[in-house]
């Protein structure tokens, strides 16, 4: 799994399906809005490490 930056600061950055939790951890990644219509697998569940917000959305009907 890779994550792109999309900023210039390496503070944003996108990626497809987060399925190696510790890429995300060493980049000191601490929120995850993911848009995709289902959930990540192995999403940490450790108190104030991570915060994971998941808000799908139906896009298929929108242009590339």
């Amino acid at each position: 799994m890779e994550i792109f930056p999309i900023d210039e600061q390496g503070l944003l950055f996108i990626s497809p399906d987060i399925d190696d939790w510790g890429v995300v951890t060493s980049r000191d990644i601490y929120v995850v809005f993911d848009l995709d219509n289902d959930l990540d697998l192995g999403i940490p569940e450790i108190p104030n490490q991570l915060l994971y917000i998941y808000f799908p959305f139906e896009d298929r009907e929108l242009p590339d």
